[in-house]
This record gives structure tokens, C-alpha cells and sequence, in this order.
């Protein structure tokens, strides 16, 4: 598609008979249309019937999910979500190797040149300033290193320097955290709330952009930080509470609309938030559409083969899922293109994803 095509209007004019989408619509349709047009021999054969389970993607450029496990297997952290941080401070315990860090003291001793002996702490970004020498960088390195360094350096300006180095106050930040930390009222343990721009700040590793992320990828990162100021160090990060969570519901419920969710729940669940499903609602076809970061995804779901246990797997819903519950079934691209059409969407939900 050439450019000029691209970015050519919606036409202004809608065919007698028709009523003409809203834009929000008109991206849908459009995309549900390319991705139609994307499905091998879709253009001269027809549509193959959607299986139950069946992800469908429903973007501008057809791409294969490859993926065979779950879309939606971790919860991804919003603004406005609570996190509780648990640290593990072992102070007492005997380390392999000890590496200077942040907030450490260093002491450097010249035998013979006593004007010399210096004692300084680590300084925020890792160094510490000699006399003669200037500024030296010590942060993750072992006394050994150091001494071998500073030898090097003086051996510029003395013929065989001799020098002692020493670490006469170490894990200082951690003392001081855990001092801190046990006057709190939630002892080794933070509460913090994600802003809304997606950040955290975290004691002694600052601010950490954790918006879109898993649980389990910011404990990663985090204990990744934390072991650059001392492997006695260990933080555990759970979800306290979820504030940004919303599911959306269309079609045959008795209360369609956006509802707010503060843990995973099931379709059936989701479902009841909306007063449940009407009569004419056609269960074995209803349909989940979610946006995966430049992705949007379709998949149905056999609710009514869930509820009567007989077959079937429980679906859970993610934030911010579009849940369709159909009238008839809905076994093409084209009826759900149609469905979605008709429905028009509503307001709060958007092809665009972050």
C-alpha cells in the first residue's frame, strides 16, 4: 500500500441504506476488514468458519501469534496500582567475596607519608578523591582491587608506593534502610503507589518505570539493582491492590458498559458485572477482543460449554478487554465485523494500544 493510500480519508458519503460508522468504528471495521482480506485465500474461497479458541488478529498488517500459551498469563502493572515491596536485609551474613559500595567508608593509609591518610565515604556516584591523585571510581570493586589500583596511580608520582586500604564502616545504607524500616509501622516492608505517569520510586534505586510491566519483570530488575549495592540485599514485590483495572461489555447484557475490576476474574464474572445476559444472548460464541501493545486480538469463547461444565476451559479477562456478547452466533471474520459494526463500540475503549 502506497503511501498516499494510507492516508486517505473515509469517504464522506455512506451508501443508501447504510449507517455510517463512527471513526472509532471505522478504524475497527477497517482493521477487521484488512485482517479478513490478510487470511489466506480469503479473497476467492469462503471465510473459514472461526474455531472456538481461535485468535484472530485484527490490525492494519496480518501477523501470526505465535505464541501457543496464553495472551494474558501476567497481570501488567497500571498507574495508580499499589505495590507492596518486602525487603531481606542479612547484614550478618558471611558474603563470598565483599565489593565496596554506595555509602560505604573507605580509609587509605600511607605508612610513610602519614599527611596523606584519608577516610571518606563512597560518594552517589562511586568514587572517592585522593590526595594527588584526584578522583578515583571504587564502587564494585574488592579491597584487593582497590589497593592494586591506587598503587598503579601512585606509582606516577612514587617509586614503589606503599599503601594500606581499609573499610572501616561498610553496608551503611542498608543499616540505615533497616533502622528505618523497623520504625515504620509496616516494619521491612514499603507501600508504594504507581504515579500516573508510570513511575515508582524505590529506596536506593530511584525511579523505575513500571507501568506495562509483570510483577515478576520489576522484581527481576529491581533485585538486579539491588545486588550493585550489596548481594545481602533481596526485595519480594506483590500486588497490594489494582486501581487502573477496567473491562468493557457490549451486546446481549442487561447493563452494557465499563466496569472497574480490582483482581482477575473469570468471563462468567465479568459477565455478571453487567447483570448478566439476556435471552436472546447466543453464549457459545461470545467474543473477547484485547490490544496487546501494536496488536489487537480477537479470540471466541464457548461460555455456555464453561457454565454447563460439560467442556471447555474458564477464560480469564484482562484489563481493559472488550467482551462481546453476540445475539447469534458468530462463526466469520464478517459477522463479527458486522456485530462490531452495528454496536458502533462506545466511548472508553480504543483501537490504539500503548
Amino acid at each position: 500500500m502506497n503511501s498516499s493510500a494510507s492516508a486517505a480519508p473515509f469517504p464522506a458519503l455512506t451508501p443508501p441504506g447504510q449507517r455510517r460508522l463512527p471513526p472509532l468504528g471505522q478504524r475497527l471495521f477497517l482493521a477487521l476488514s484488512l485482517a479478513c482480506t490478510a487470511l489466506p485465500g480469503c479473497q476467492s474461497v469462503p471465510e473459514p468458519a472461526i474455531q472456538d479458541g481461535e485468535e484472530i488478529i485484527l490490525e492494519k498488517h496480518s501477523f501470526s501469534h505465535e505464541d501457543t500459551k496464553l495472551l494474558f498469563d501476567s497481570y501488567q502493572i497500571q498507574p495508580g496500582d499499589k505495590l507492596d515491596l518486602l525487603f531481606n536485609i542479612k547484614t550478618r551474613n558471611k558474603e563470598g567475596r565483599f565489593y565496596l559500595s554506595l555509602g560505604d567508608t573507605v580509609e587509605v593509609r600511607f605508612p610513610f607519608m602519614p599527611d596523606w591518610n584519608t577516610v571518606q565515604k563512597i560518594r552517589p556516584d562511586g568514587t572517592i578523591s585522593l590526595p594527588e591523585v584526584g578522583s578515583v571510581n571504587v564502587s564494585d570493586i574488592t579491597v584487593e582491587e582497590l589497593s592494586d589500583i591506587l598503587k598503579e596511580r601512585y606509582s606516577r608520582i612514587l617509586v614503589d608506593p606503599q599503601l594500606v586500604v581499609l573499610v572501616p564502616e561498610f553496608l551503611s545504607q542498608l543499616r540505615e534502610l533497616k533502622t528505618d524500616l523497623h520504625t515504620a509501622s509496616r516494619g521491612l516492608s514499603r507501600l508504594v503507589t504507581v504515579r500516573p505517569d508510570g513511575y515508582v520510586t524505590f529506596p536506593m534505586a530511584g525511579n523505575v518505570l513500571v507501568a506495562g510491566k509483570s510483577i515478576e519483570e520489576v522484581t527481576i530488575y529491581l533485585n538486579a539493582e539491588y545486588k550493585k549495592v550489596s548481594p545481602s540485599l533481596y526485595a519480594d514485590v506483590f500486588l497490594e491492590e489494582s486501581r487502573g483495572s477496567t473491562i468493557h461489555l457490549l451486546g446481549e447484557v442487561a447493563k452494557p458498559g465499563a466496569y472497574p475490576i480490582s483482581s482477575p476474574i473469570s468471563l462468567a464474572e465479568a459477565i455478571a458485572l453487567g447483570g448478566g445476559y439476556s435471552h436472546e444472548a447466543m453464549l457459545d460464541s461470545v467474543v473477547v477482543i484485547r490490544r496487546e501493545k501494536k496488536k489487537v486480538y480477537a479470540t471466541r469463547v464457548n461460555l455456555a460449554a464453561a457454565l454447563s461444565l460439560t467442556s471447555g476451559e474458564m477464560f480469564f479477562v484482562s484489563p481493559n478487554d472488550l467482551i462481546l456478547v453476540p445475539r447469534s452466533r458468530i462463526s466469520t471474520v464478517a459477522q463479527l465485523m458486522d456485530d462490531v459494526g452495528r454496536i458502533g463500540l462506545f466511548k472508553g475503549w480504543s483501537l490504539g494500544g500503548s
